[in-house]
């Protein structure tokens, strides 16, 4: 448990803490003495009454959160009695359904899709995962973490990509799955769902026991900077949802989950999980990535020691942007393998090579995406123009920009 409390730690805490001067106190004294002599005679008075009024209102906002913080409580216990659970399984599998696209991002939400059905398998005792669904599979074999386009089966027979061509990521780099990465640790999902109520005042929680089952229903708001929009509703986190968890009373055990879209007044259902099996007997071949597969490793988002990584340092991502598509224009692979190191250069060559940048809008920024968009206006060498929304970030430790969207 030791190991979950870090890890729950890490999610939860902020990266940026603002703390005031030990002495601020005496600062704001001494300086209202400097201006007022009369002051140092009423601020005992001063200090009396502010610390009752600070008192009063401590105990007016307890009185008034009192009912959230209860049912809050309540809930909390639940979803970390489900997270006990969890950790202890030999292994756990669960179907996930979510309204999405095959070979989309796995975070990927949309309303207007149909429900695409995903397979997790968990096993916690050697942190492994995998995480399924028809167009895109990922896993962590206990070494490395491994993304690629798994082999689908129609109607007609399997379907196997040409040229098949896949990501390695160095340990259990889960965080490829973006939303999703709660679901690859089951005990992950309900301890950060008994934080996160527990945390957030605005999260309206109502519980209700039927027979052997309770049911918690949490009314949760999107998450994200939306002053522009473009990322609303396409995740989970930047969608205002209405979460509904069932519960086995005698085992703990969580039994379904149902995650509705608030959009314009109307509800949908975008996620639903079923299927829980806990004790889950795993296959010998669970964990084993195909050999039919060209990987390409991933190196801290830069391809070994380019000499072009320099030329998208310090720069504005706009600047960034033109680099990249005069070296798409060129087909420059020495540059491209830097500004397009989330790519498979083979894979969006015949798409790419000899496009032209024929404008650029200043960037803009959405939802919980660490980096920018820029709208761009593209011409093919076909001579087809597109509008596009270009992702490019540069949270990596070399603070390079890196195009990870739009392409």
């Amino acid at each position: 448990m030791e190991d979950n409390q870090q890890i729950i730690t890490e999610q939860l805490t902020s990266k940026v803490v603002f703390k005031s001067s030990d002495t601020l106190t005496e600062q704001i004294m001494e300086k209202a003495e400097q201006s007022n002599p009369s002051f140092q005679k009423k601020c005992s008075f001063k200090k009396i009454f502010i610390t009752a009024v600070s008192a009063a209102a401590v105990l007016a906002a307890i009185v008034i959160l009192r009912p959230f913080l209860t049912q809050a409580y309540s809930a909390g216990t639940t979803f970390n009695k489900a997270s006990d659970v969890f950790s202890n399984v030999s292994a756990c599998s669960m179907e996930i359904f979510v309204r999405t696209l095959p070979d989309e991002n796995f975070s990927y939400i949309d309303v207007k899709q149909g429900f695409v059905k995903h397979t997790l398998i968990n096993q916690p005792s050697t942190k492994r995962w995998s995480l399924e669904k028809p167009g895109r599979k990922a896993l962590f074999d206990g070494t490395n973490t491994w993304l690629w386009q798994p082999s689908i089966q129609t109607s007609i027979g399997t379907w196997t990509p040409d040229n098949r061509t896949g990501t390695k990521f160095p340990g259990n780099s889960k965080g490829i799955l973006e939303d999703f990465v709660i679901y690859t640790e089951p005990f992950l999902m309900m301890s950060l769902e008994a934080q996160y109520i527990r945390l957030n005042p605005k999260a309206l929680i109502k519980k209700e026991k039927n027979d052997s089952k309770l049911t918690i229903l949490i009314d949760a708001p999107a998450i994200g900077n939306f002053e522009n929009d473009f990322c609303k509703n396409t995740s989970l986190e930047e969608t205002d949802t209405r979460r509904e968890y069932v519960f086995d009373l005698e085992t703990n055990r969580l039994l379904t989950v149902k995650i509705d879209a608030i959009m314009d007044g109307k509800s949908t259902t975008v996620l639903e999980i079923k299927n829980i099996q806990y004790d889950y007997d795993i296959d010998s071949s669970t964990f084993e990535v195909p050999k039919d597969v060209e990987w390409m490793e991933y190196l801290s988002g830069i391809h070994g020691n380019n000499s072009k990584t320099s030329e998208f340092v310090g720069i504005i991502p706009e600047r960034a942007i033109e680099k990249a598509f005069a070296a798409m224009e060129s087909w420059d692979e020495e540059t491209l393998k830097v500004v397009m190191a989330q790519y498979n250069l083979k894979n969006i060559k015949s798409t790419y090579a000899g496009c032209r940048l024929l404008s650029h809008k200043i960037h803009f920024r959405s939802g919980r995406y660490a980096g920018v968009f820029i709208p761009c206006t593209i011409q093919f060498a076909n001579g087809e123009k597109v509008n596009r929304n270009i992702a490019i970030r540069n949270d990596n430790k070399e603070h390079v920009w890196l195009i990870d969207g739009g392409i």
